[in-house]
């Protein structure tokens, strides 16, 4: 599944419609074949497995679930992307049985590259019956399959009864991941722990204070942004600077209405004021930021 593929709201689906199940089947089995990597897809396009996913049926899960047993790799990612969001217009349809598709698909699957889009695909499904199959995954020899995991684990964290996220397991999961040599597993893993997840701890703060440091540029970000969310002042410094570095992205902006501190108005006016593309988030960050009344923490 390429990483750029986005769900349309209203999309323009072209021909596919007047396909048959086992016709887009085909043809998704095609476009992943020949289109290669996930950055390699053409952009903008609506994908034979997104018309799938559009349907939702129970014919398109029965097909994408065979797929998932054929013996060629590439049938079984398209079956695996297939389930991913199957039925992603009606909130998502056969969820519990995409899941315990894709697990025993999981404890079967020796290819990396299959055993990737089972984890991206185990992440959308947000189910915590995946959980497990997502722990085992975490520690994969192939780094793109950590990195699939990394992507969507906060997904699966079980929320007790106050609706908090601190879910021991995903969070011992994320401390690992958020230590690997790997960059981008490092950087999905300190925005899943720090950005996803609202739970906190001092191993927490411990490992994403270590991010601040990372040789990686999105990590390090990412690192001020799960500080931020937590107010801690170890962060402020380095989330200022990225705000007044001239471009900024909206999960600083995000970070600093989420302090909720007042130092950052002036800087968020400036960016509101200079900055079109984000101007309505910072907008709303500084509103937040007035209307939560917290002038320091």
């Amino acid at each position: 599944m390429p990483d750029n593929a986005t769900v349309q709201a209203d999309p323009d689906r072209g021909a596919l419609p007047l396909l048959s199940v086992p016709a887009l089947m085909a043809l998704a089995i095609e476009q992943e074949r020949n289109l290669g990597s996930r950055t390699d897809w053409p952009r903008p396009t609506w994908y034979a497995y997104e018309e799938l996913r559009y349907r939702g049926t129970s014919e398109v899960f029965d097909a994408a679930k065979s797929a998932l047993g054929a013996s060629d790799p590439i049938v079984r990612i398209a079956g695996a992307d297939v389930l991913a969001q199957l039925g992603y217009r009606q909130g998502g349809t056969f969820v519990d049985q995409s899941v315990d598709a894709l697990v025993n698909a999981a404890r079967a699957e020796s290819d990396p590259t299959v055993l990737e889009s089972i984890a991206f695909a185990l992440g959308h499904r947000g189910s915590p019956a995946g959980r497990q199959t997502l722990f085992i995954l975490a520690s994969h020899a192939a780094a793109e399959v950590r990195y699939a995991v990394a992507t969507g684990l906060y997904a699966v964290a079980n929320k007790n009864e106050e609706g908090d996220d601190a879910d021991p397991d995903v969070v011992a999961t994320y401390l690992e991941l958020i230590r690997d040599p790997d960059d981008q597993v490092r950087d999905w893993a300190t925005f899943g722990l720090g950005t996803q997840l609202d739970a906190d701890s001092p191993a927490i703060r411990t490992a994403l204070r270590e991010r601040l440091h990372d040789p990686h540029d999105e990590t390090r970000e990412e690192a001020v942004c799960g500080l931020a969310k937590r107010r801690d002042e170890v962060a402020f410094q380095p989330l200022m600077e990225y705000l007044q570095s001239g471009f900024t992205g909206t999960g600083c902006i995000q970070a600093a209405a989420d302090w909720g501190d007042a130092r950052f108005v002036d800087v968020l006016t400036t960016i509101r004021e200079t900055q079109p593309g984000v101007s309505g988030t910072a907008e709303a960050a500084i509103r937040a930021i007035r209307e939560g009344g917290h002038a320091r923490t």
